[in-house]
């Protein structure tokens, strides 16, 4: 039914009545899933190892978003930069920090092992020339703070990379997005695929200087649009 719906949404025509009606059904279902399980208390240390171990294991969605990445850090010049990563994970962007002058790491999960501070409140002002932050901010509460905090920590002219799915400019995919969103939270470590993640970089940021924006294959459904660039702090 997934790879059906994806093929659906993705072409931007209306379901028919009886595929609305699994749409429904699979909304009801995702939702129910949300409120009866929980991660945190009890579980929130078997689900961090959980996810920490899945999101280990090679990716064809990784796979896809490489020839963006390309893209994305084709003029970042690291060497005598001091840059800071939010949520490393296992490392999916190591091809590309080049030799910085120093590294440091935020992330919240403890079994990917990274070091370095735990949140971003953590990092003192103006301490970072350089930013990476990939697939992150779908699974922040509050992205347009997260966003803030990665403007503080930037000194002026510094840059902020940057890659995130977000809601969709179609109207019916974006109505399947938010109907498997209790789903893919419960599953993906709080990850929201319904996010308008442009309005909160430019909140923070104003222009952004290199922006673009794309679909991925259906079969990445809810992940297929994708958002990247580079924000500057100005000022």
């Amino acid at each position: 039914f997934g790879f059906a719906l994806a093929a659906q949404l993705s072409c931007g025509g209306r379901p028919p009545p009886e595929r609305r009606e699994m749409l429904l059904l699979f909304s009801f279902v995702s939702a129910a899933s949300g409120l009866t399980t929980t991660r945190r208390g009890f579980f929130v240390d078997a689900y961090a190892g959980y996810f920490a171990s899945v999101e280990s294991l090679p990716s064809r969605y990784e796979a896809a978003l490489r020839p963006l990445k390309e893209d994305l850090f084709a003029d970042m010049r690291s060497r005598g930069q001091r840059v800071v990563e939010v949520g490393p994970g296992p490392g999916t962007n190591v091809d590309w920090l080049g030799e910085p002058a120093s590294y440091v790491a935020v992330e919240k999960n403890p079994f990917f092992g990274a070091g370095g501070y735990g949140d971003l409140r953590e990092v003192p002002s103006d301490s970072a020339d350089i930013v990476v932050a990939t697939l992150v901010l779908c699974s922040i509460d509050d992205a347009r703070s997260a966003v803030s905090e990665i403007r503080r920590i930037l000194v002026r002219g510094g840059r902020y990379y940057f890659l995130e799915h977000v809601r969709s400019d179609d109207a019916t995919y974006a109505l399947g997005q938010a109907a498997v969103k209790p789903l893919q939270q419960l599953l993906a470590d709080g990850c929201d695929p319904t996010k308008d993640t442009e309005a909160d970089i430019r909140a923070a940021f104003g222009t952004i200087p290199k922006l673009q924006r794309t679909d991925l294959a259906p079969t990445f459904f809810p992940l297929s649009p994708v958002l990247y660039g580079v924000a500057v702090k100005s000022d």
